[in-house]
């Protein structure tokens, strides 16, 4: 991963990241088998990107393709997460947007995700809280006047 461009497995796992509010974060500092549990890895992804992050030559590369994909997240949410789908990739499974689908589909769910308690709503969900808070902020930006 010393080179200037992120690995595929890399750039997967950055991506992931992307769908999660304080994922680079979380990638970078988080409790591995949490951190490899909430996106989807294992946890020698985890570790490597950890480890390239780490690398003063990687990580311009690494924070750059993060960055890259947390645009493109802002910017249509759901076309990112459909992308996910279309290349054949399960949705991260902490990823606010997938559990906004989930909660649409359960009686009450959308009313749980939007004005629960956090812990409650996270345990009803089977998620962190920050992906209950991130599912929050996109349903408040989605539902905004002018959105």
């Amino acid at each position: 991963m010393a080179s200037a461009i992120p690995d595929p497995a890399a750039r997967d796992l950055l991506r992931r990241a992307a769908c999660l509010p304080y994922g680079l974060s979380l990638v970078e500092f988080g409790w591995l088998p949490c951190a490899a549990a909430v996106l989807g890895v294992e946890i020698g992804d985890v570790t490597a990107v950890r480890t390239a992050l780490a690398d003063p030559g990687a990580r311009p590369a690494l924070v750059g393709e993060y960055t890259h994909a947390v645009g493109l997240r802002d910017a249509d949410p759901d076309a990112f997460c459909r992308t996910c789908t279309a290349e054949g990739r399960p949705p991260t499974p902490g990823c606010p947007v997938a559990l906004i689908r989930e909660a649409a589909a359960r009686p009450s769910g959308l009313e749980t995700l939007r004005s629960a308690d956090v812990e409650v709503a996270a345990t009803a969900f089977r998620v962190h809280p920050f992906v209950i808070l991130g599912a929050r902020d996109w349903l408040a930006r989605r539902e905004a006047p002018g959105a």
